[in-house]
């Protein structure tokens, strides 16, 4: 919404209204804007597994018997959002703040889902490890 916002603040300046270069500006602008309105992640946890989706990009999930460990961390800057690759933590797919789920799966490739509501993530991990 907020993006959204920008650019009509944006494509209001005078030379948008009344020369084509405006519209040459302004072009280069709407797949940047398409790609942060589609960017989405979401991890869902149920009792057979915890799953994620960072859309448009890719998805991961894990049964609970493929998962030796799981715990909520604050893992810092990692350097924005998306796909990460760090040494403490392995993948991060991280959307929002520094807050997520550390699975350390059997097969010892650990990575990271990144979370907003730390308190029911605890409550539900409690629950299935």
């Amino acid at each position: 919404m907020i993006v959204i916002s920008l650019i009509i603040l944006f494509l209001s300046l005078p030379i948008f209204r009344s020369s084509f270069a405006g519209y040459l500006i302004a072009l280069p602008l709407l797949p940047i804007w398409a790609l942060l309105e589609a960017f989405k992640l979401s991890v869902h946890v149920d009792q057979d597994r915890i799953s994620m989706k960072m859309r448009p990009f890719t998805s991961k999930s894990h049964t609970w018997d493929e998962i030796d460990t799981a715990e909520v961390i604050d893992y810092g800057f990692v350097g924005g959002w998306g796909i990460r690759i760090t040494k403490s933590y392995g993948m991060v797919y991280n959307a929002r703040d520094s807050k997520g789920i550390l699975i350390h799966p059997k097969d010892g490739k650990k990575f990271v889902f990144g979370i907003q509501s730390v308190g029911e993530a605890k409550k539900v991990i409690s629950n299935y490890t």
